[in-house]
């Protein structure tokens, strides 16, 4: 699994640009003007279903059109309550009424090329599968791929509804909303078939609630009603009432609680886009009143924000509804700002940047042909199709990176079904399945791509790619089409694959006890003349993403702490260094040796109820904490920071509000020894962690990486070094020493290319002598 991070992926994208003077140990997949490929989209539509099964969990995986997966993880059926995180125990009666102390959370699908279960991911992908559906009606019918699109749907809305726990009056009590914890999770590599560790649950309630997760579950179910509402009306009824209930707790108990969510998707606070976007959905089936948020060069009614759309961000995705359903201009300008923002798609030059990148060049097209409107002429389409046709090989290195899609595509993915391998993935084994339509990360911004089983950002899948490329593919293949027998003629062929396969349209019932009053969806069109919301738009005018583009330090400032609140007995005030990053936000540095736990207090003037920001172990590159704090009536507001042992430093970042003072950092000292050589529990996180922070080199004076003498090594280290290079600077012989990895006295491109790929956590920090 990828990291998810918004700030992450434009850190790595920052440090990709700054320090790839050369490519070492990776394939260059060159931007360049090639002839439009010959691909058949309704194949690759077709195919990219057969990725979610392959990510399925539960009792009746064996009954899913793949061969070689096998039911999975089906103790589920039997989560203890005992160990579940942020439960409320006064819903215990409504989740377990036999009183065996048990729940069943068994089903819905795996994230990534790991085994945890997300709601927010689920409901992400699975409202861009219905999405792609709404934005191009009928296309899955032409692809030959309608009854494996709604099979998927109800599959993941059965399990959304499953893990939703309502009361008598129909009113959501409570959530499970992660299965799984991560930490355990990644310390395994091994099909799912074969993992039996204890999967940990996850709440949600009025008190502790996620807003955007709610918003993402309602977005899915109300897109799954719409899908369905002709077939299955009763069914659709009953997704219906969810996510309406959905709906109305997310807005009504706006809540960013992250437990086993935030080290992996750190949502925004600012939640009022999936909110906006459910409320669509809803408008759409008829449940609710049109929505009113009206956007202007990226602020939706105060709400500022045009980022990609992704698993967080779908501001993008509600405008291009809004448009399809209302024709209204607004939509059409809000839409074109957003394109230009992002540079834009022109034939001839990939656009991509991020972790995973391709799943954004999607998110890029999916914009582009709601503007094209349906012509396959203009530049807006032309430019899309030729960025499609780059992920679908025809590229330099004439891969496919949808895999099993075209001639060629990568064999070393990250994926523990598809690519169990050894058990270590440093061994890079080739995958022993063909994971049929899975979106990889593929290449970077600068093109270079690295086919390695540990390459998470190049080599990974995950939900929320395959839904952003639904929506580019849908919109393409219904521009250009292609064959409906094309996928058939792939997957009869595939040992992988039962073909053919009847998906069938079951009829699950209603997961809870109470009975629904089916309701009579309304046309796909609606036009209603009132514009007036039953619930409206939440419009706090907070920015919705307050991080900084690059966290790394320009120019640290030691100071000395002195904190008002004095430490109490067996603690002591921690010492610190304030900083700052290339925004120009500060930011602090806390020396922890020896600690057990770090208290922070902050005081702002703010009239905000809510405060976020992150704790990041920098010496890793990006390995970050998220924090939420309500402040008292003072302004005031903590936070703590546990420390692993064997840490000695960690950075503290607020991102909102914008300029709160530091009133005091405790350092609560560990009586126990800290071991020099931590030994990391996973080997091959999806949110990259380090596996070996201790330098193997036995000068102890010696610090691999660390060119400027910071004490940290991060971008800084990337841009003295480079200078050093073209001899604009002089390194400290100390400086030099740490980065002469060839021990030759010169400072060279290699080394620095080795430096960013540490710090991007492709190699570990004793890897960087090899």
């Amino acid at each position: 699994m990828k990291n998810k991070k918004k700030m992450k992926n434009r850190l790595i994208a920052g440090i990709m640009s700054a320090a790839m003077l050369t490519s070492m140990g990776a394939s260059t997949v060159t931007s360049v003007p090639v002839a439009a490929a010959d691909n058949d989209y309704y194949e690759a539509l077709a195919l990219s279903l057969y990725f979610f099964d392959g990510n399925a969990c539960g009792t009746d995986v064996d009954d899913n059109p793949l061969t070689w997966r096998g039911n999975c993880h089906t103790y589920d059926e039997k989560a203890a309550i005992s160990e579940a995180e942020n439960f409320d125990s006064s819903y215990k009666s409504l989740v377990d009424p036999d009183g065996d102390g048990y729940v069943d959370v068994s089903g819905g699908y795996h994230d990534a090329g790991d085994h945890i279960k997300f709601n927010l991911t689920m409901g992400f992908a699975m409202s861009s599968l219905a999405m792609s559906e709404y934005l191009n009606p009928g296309v899955y019918e032409k692809a030959g791929a309608k009854d494996h699109l709604v099979a998927l749907l109800k599959r993941n809305a059965d399990y959304l509804m499953k893990t939703t726990f309502l009361d008598d009056s129909g009113n959501v009590a409570t959530i499970c909303h992660v299965v799984a914890d991560g930490g355990v999770d990644h310390s395994e590599w091994k099909s799912p078939e074969d993992q039996t560790y204890p999967r940990k649950t996850y709440w949600l309630t009025k008190n502790a609630n996620n807003s955007a997760v709610c918003g993402e579950m309602a977005c899915a179910l109300a897109g799954t009603a719409y899908v369905v509402k002709d077939s299955d009306p009763a069914y659709a009824s009953t997704c219906l009432k969810y996510a309406k209930a959905l709906y109305e707790f997310g807005s009504n108990y706006k809540g960013n609680e992250g437990g086993g969510l935030s080290s992996y998707y750190g949502t925004n606070p600012m939640c009022s886009d999936e909110l906006a976007l459910a409320q669509t959905w809803l408008w759409i089936n008829g449940e609710a009143s049109k929505p009113t948020a009206t956007p202007n060069n990226g602020n939706y009614n105060g709400d500022y924000d045009y980022y990609l759309y992704s698993w967080d961000k779908v501001w993008q995705g509600y405008a291009a509804m809004m448009y399809k359903a209302t024709g209204d201009s607004v939509f059409k300008s809000e839409l074109e700002f957003e394109y230009n923002n992002n540079k834009g798609l022109v034939e001839g030059t990939y656009n991509a940047d991020g972790w995973g990148a391709s799943r954004y060049n999607c998110a890029k097209q999916m914009v582009a042909y709601a503007l094209a409107n349906g012509d396959a002429n203009s530049s807006y389409a032309k430019g899309a199709k030729w960025q499609m046709d780059y992920i679908l090989g025809n590229n330099s290195s004439n891969k496919s990176f949808l895999v099993g899609y075209g001639s060629a595509w990568p064999t070393k993915i990250h994926h523990r079904a598809a690519n169990p391998g050894t058990g270590n993935p440093q061994d890079n084994t080739d995958a022993k399945y063909t994971l049929y339509g899975a979106l990889i990360g593929g290449p970077n911004a600068n093109g270079e791509y690295e086919d390695n089983q540990n390459s998470y950002s190049c080599t990974e899948p995950a939900l929320d790619y395959n839904g952003c490329f639904a929506l580019a593919c849908a919109a393409l293949a219904d521009l250009y089409g292609g064959s409906d027998k094309s996928a058939a003629s792939i997957l009869s062929n595939a040992s992988e694959v039962k073909y053919p396969f009847s998906f069938g349209t079951p009829n699950p019932t209603d997961p809870t006890p109470t009975d629904p009053t089916p309701t009579d969806p309304t046309p796909t069109d609606p036009t209603p003349t009132d514009p007036t919301p039953t619930d409206p738009t939440p419009t706090d005018p907070a920015p919705t993403d307050p991080t900084p583009t690059d966290p790394t330090p320009t120019d640290p400032t030691p100071t000395d702490p002195t904190p008002t609140n004095p430490p109490v007995s067996g603690e002591k005030d921690a010492s610190y260094t304030e900083k700052k990053n290339e925004d120009d936000k500060t930011y602090w540095t806390f020396d922890i040796t020896g600690g057990e736990k770090l208290t922070v207090t902050m005081k702002t003037n703010s009239s905000d109820t809510e405060t976020n920001g992150c704790f990041n172990y920098s010496p890793s590159g990006w390995n970050a904490e998220d924090w939420t704090a309500t402040p008292n009536g003072n302004g005031e507001f903590t936070v703590t920071y546990t420390i692993p042992s064997g840490q000695t430093s960690i950075d503290f970042y607020v991102w909102w509000p914008e300029s709160p003072s530091l009133v005091s950092a405790v350092l609560t000292t560990s009586t126990q020894p800290t071991p020099t050589d931590p030994t990391p529990t996973d080997p091959t996180p999806t949110d990259p962690t380090p596996t070996d922070p201790t330098p193997t080199e036995p000068d102890g004076n010696r610090k691999l990486g660390d060119a400027n003498l910071d004490g940290v090594v991060d971008i800084i280290d990337i841009i003295s070094i480079n200078k050093a290079i073209l001899g604009q600077k002089t390194l400290e012989p100390q400086g030099l020493k740490n980065v002469d990895f060839n021990n030759n006295g010169m400072a060279e491109p290699e080394e620095s290319l080795t430096i960013m790929r540490y710090i991007v956590e492709l190699i570990t920090e004793s890897e960087m002598l090899n």
